[in-house]
């Protein structure tokens, strides 16, 4: 009996050299569900399934990319391995239950990451605010500021204004 081994594994097609990648506290024992998935075509993986059946089982070479402990440092390696796979089986967006934003964010490196984009999104929420705010500044210069034909004109448009009333585009047409 093999002693049990914590982390994370992939397994490789060694004629197309796509990766599914996965992680587990028994990867021995992963791979032995994985592998009787594949044969019963119940994988949860349609395109390693699909290549199951194409290349058989000769094709597909089992490994451990890392071995880890805690759950943590699992989440990491995981969000890791999965961010620099090249053309992996996974689906990134949704695997089962899982999708790579969660797992990202069960990270210490997402966690980092999440921390450095909400305070990047924060930044950048204040600069369009404060833009927004000079430029409503620039727009409503102060009566005395405006010169004499830009005076006649604002005392014109307000004259047609009937109290109370919004005016509209067409108000100043007369």
């Amino acid at each position: 009996m093999r002693a049990r081994v914590c982390g994370i594994y992939q397994i490789r097609n060694i004629h197309t050299r796509r990766v599914y990648i996965g992680k587990s506290v028994d990867i021995y024992r992963r791979w032995v569900d994985h592998r009787r998935q594949l044969n019963s075509g119940t994988h949860g993986s349609a395109e390693l399934q699909r290549d199951w059946a194409k290349f058989g089982e000769s094709a597909f070479v089992f490994e451990i990319r890392e071995e880890v402990s805690g759950d943590d440092a699992l989440a990491d390696a995981e969000a890791l391995a999965w961010a620099t796979a090249d053309n992996p089986y996974n689906d990134m967006t949704v695997s089962g239950s899982r999708n790579f934003a969660n797992i990202l964010l069960k990270s210490t490196l997402g966690r980092a990451l999440h921390v450095k984009w909400e305070n990047q999104l924060k930044q950048n929420w204040e600069r369009k605010e404060r833009e927004f705010r000079e430029r409503e500044a620039a727009c409503c210069t102060p009566y005395n500021q405006l010169s004499t034909t830009e005076q006649a004109e604002r005392e014109r448009y307000l004259a047609i204004w009937k109290p109370g009333e919004t005016p509209s585009r067409n108000t100043h047409e007369t």
